[in-house]
């Protein structure tokens, strides 16, 4: 069996084939890049790669009122089953009354003078102020209201008081 180690003759011509191409690379032989052919057009005028004017056209109004889904339009992403119910309307209003004096007729008749908000009320003992506020008592320093559920208010003299009266 003849192996490489032992044929000396193609072991030298494998050698001496790489030198060559050792040689040739370091040598390179001539080779350079081949010449580029020149343009022949100019390149175009750069554009604004954002229209500007269709920018204002976006934010417009109207634009934005057309983003809006039309009413009453069914969608699969909104339902009004789970809308709560509507509030019942309320049973008592706030007034803001200020006691603001007396005078006493001839015939030895009290009458109050109670502001309501923008009016004045001029009562006697068991008229009716607002709603179910009945003048009880009149006195120099305050005045005393009932309603229909029993509930006394004191009115002190020219103090603002805030009261709950029903709705009528």
């Amino acid at each position: 069996m003849n192996s490489l180690e032992r044929a000396r003759l193609l072991a030298g011509l494998l050698l001496s084939g790489l030198v060559a191409l050792l040689a040739f690379a370091a040598l390179s032989l001539g080779g350079s890049m081949p010449a580029l052919p020149v343009p022949i057009r100019s390149p175009s005028p750069a554009r604004p790669s954002i229209p500007v004017g269709s920018v204002d056209a976006l934010f417009a109004p109207s634009t934005l009122g057309e983003l809006a889904p039309p009413a009453k339009l069914q969608s699969p992403f909104y339902t009004t089953y789970y809308q709560p119910p509507a509030p019942k309307p309320p049973t008592t209003r706030k007034v803001e009354l200020t006691y603001q004096g007396f005078f006493e007729t001839a015939e030895g008749q009290q009458r109050a003078f109670i502001k309501t908000g923008d009016t004045l009320f001029v009562g006697p003992v068991g008229s009716k102020v607002l709603a179910d506020l009945v003048v009880v008592e009149i006195a120099p320093r305050k005045l005393t209201l009932t309603n229909s559920a029993a509930r006394t208010n004191v009115l002190e003299f020219n103090a603002r008081q805030e009261l709950e009266v029903p709705v009528q």
